[in-house]
């Protein structure tokens, strides 16, 4: 398994997440979810929804228009990124991923996470208190991938973007 598989799994998990909360203060139902284009109305199909929903599939350029509208989101950034809370869960969602999977293993990074870390690394609410304190700089650095075009984007590129930014990460965390 590659760093971009193991990270989309982990951003399709908490976006489809944010997007089911979104349904519920929306009182959008699965049946829903369409957008009108110029000649018609498009849907997409229940197992796609759900497989989004539940972090399963990629959110595609096609899919973006119908979750856009049906959800009532302005931007495809508002909807990849819609707080900083979201962002935050992501950023303490990559260190329990490094610091916990076999995936990382040997690699610089989760050295560099562990020296960081001390003797902590082993407490998960250690790595929460770790990246709130500094939210600041990661957040600051995180926001840049956010992509400045109006265009729609898939959930797979967003994902590129964030594996991306773990060399960013890694240069931070080794400054702290």
């Amino acid at each position: 398994m590659s760093n971009i598989d193991v990270i989309s799994k982990l951003y399709y998990t908490a976006l489809g997440q944010t997007l089911r909360e979104r349904m519920k203060s929306e009182h959008v139902k699965i049946i829903d979810f369409g957008f009108d284009d110029v000649d018609d109305t498009k849907f997409s199909s229940d197992s796609t929804i759900r497989g989004i929903l539940n972090g399963n599939r990629n959110l595609t350029t096609n899919s973006v228009k119908i979750f856009l509208q049906t959800l009532n989101y302005n931007t495809s950034q508002e909807m990849y990124f819609p707080s900083d809370g979201f962002c935050l869960q992501i950023i303490k969602e990559i260190f329990k991923l490094v610091i916990y999977s076999n995936h990382f293993n040997n690699s610089f990074f989760k050295q560099t996470m562990l020296q960081q870390l001390g003797n902590n690394h082993s407490n998960p609410e250690y790595i929460e208190y770790f990246v709130e304190e500094h939210k600041e700089i990661f957040l600051k650095s995180f926001l840049t991938i956010v992509p400045n075009e109006s265009k729609e984007f898939s959930s797979k590129y967003i994902s590129f973007l964030i594996c991306d930014w773990l060399i960013e990460l890694a240069c931070i965390i080794s400054q702290n």
